[in-house]
């Protein structure tokens, strides 16, 4: 009796060492990370904000991130995580949070955001065609089925035009006008379009009476203290020297530059509802991409919605979550959003992967 009573207190100071130390007496639930014994239990982790920042620094060691300069930020309900830079850029300029970069089709959300607003305010609907708004566009054609990339409208940047004009300045009208040239066989591919949304920007402009540069920059850039967003061209310039479209030829799909503290803010508004439309998810989620203009992602069984941009020598990627009303963004001056929607979204050591396991 009194030897039962022994090992029954052994193994009860046995399995309190265990509890206290915070791993698990089960097989495949405890961190692969931490093989423990009460006598040498797991460390603690490491705060949320080392743990980002060890995977940014791993991210500007990749061979092809060599010599480039790149911006991140990650936020959670309004809160600021994690902001900073990493690399240089050509001038020797380090890159911060507040670096400015083409984001190319992260310019897409903006576009549609505002769109959003003007359909909040009454100025618009989604469901009206866009032909209401340009005359002579397909009828068929409605406000939502180009936000979210339904026709598959022929791509106006494959054109011989793009291609031979693309460095010097058109304007908004000559763009329509080369976008609206490109034949239509009316079958719908749901296939993604920049033309898509220069028509929207077009819609945004015939319905403000302003154009959509000058419309974007006081509603969305001024409202939301994105003091360092505008349409142009950033200072710094790629890792790589590449011909550079001009910004009059991205227009409304990809023209703006901005920061990732500044598309962070975008992100937020977008979270909260403070642009004061609907919940991103509480649009369409049907297809590829939402009503919002959004990819629609459901891995790690929760919903969110992300999109990349390429142009020139930059590469972003911008991802929010509503489940935790977090946002996360990257901006580089390297073409590399393969590796930036696995660094934010994908890998099970990126992350979203390491945000989801801290509350």
């Amino acid at each position: 009796m009194g030897r039962a009573r022994f090992v029954q207190s052994i193994v009860l100071v046995a399995v309190a060492a265990i509890a206290l130390s915070g791993c698990s007496l089960f097989k495949g639930d405890e961190d692969d990370s931490c093989d423990a014994t009460p006598t040498s239990p797991c460390p603690p982790p490491i705060p949320l904000t080392d743990a980002l920042s060890q995977g940014f620094d791993s991210l500007m060691q990749q061979s092809d991130m060599s010599g480039g300069a790149c911006s991140f930020s990650v936020r959670r309900r309004n809160s600021v995580v994690l902001e900073r830079g990493g690399g240089r850029f050509p001038s020797g300029a380090l890159a911060d949070a507040d670096s400015v970069y083409r984001i190319a089709s992260l310019t897409k959300p903006i576009t549609t955001a505002t769109v959003l607003m003007l359909e909040q305010q009454g100025r618009l609907r989604r469901l009206d065609s866009a032909s209401l708004y340009l005359p002579g566009l397909n009828p068929r054609l409605t406000i939502d089925e180009l936000v979210r990339h339904a026709p598959g409208l022929p791509n106006y940047v494959e054109t011989s035009e793009y291609a031979q004009f693309r460095t010097i300045p058109i304007s908004a009208s000559e763009l329509l006008n080369v976008v609206t040239r490109l034949p239509w066989d009316g079958l719908y591919r749901n296939s993604y379009s920049n033309t898509h949304y220069v028509l929207l920007g077009a819609v945004i402009a015939r319905v403000t009476g302003t154009p959509y540069e000058t419309f974007v920059t006081e509603q969305v850039f001024r409202r939301l203290a994105m003091s360092r967003s505008s349409f142009g061209m950033p200072l710094e310039s790629p890792s790589q020297p590449r011909i550079q479209t001009h910004p009059a030829w991205a227009y409304s799909a990809g023209a703006v530059i901005s920061t990732a503290r500044d598309l962070a803010q975008f992100d937020q508004a977008l979270l909260s509802g403070s642009l004061g439309f609907a919940a991103l998810d509480t649009f369409s989620n049907g297809g590829p991409f939402n009503s919002a203009g959004w990819y629609v992602d459901r891995s790690r069984n929760e919903l969110s919605f992300w999109h990349n941009g390429l142009l020139d020598g930059y590469s972003g990627f911008n991802a929010v979550f509503p489940s935790d009303q977090a946002s996360v963004v990257v901006l580089c001056n390297v073409e590399s959003t393969s590796r930036l929607e696995d660094f934010v979204l994908r890998s099970p050591a990126g992350v979203r992967a390491t945000m989801l396991r801290y509350p």
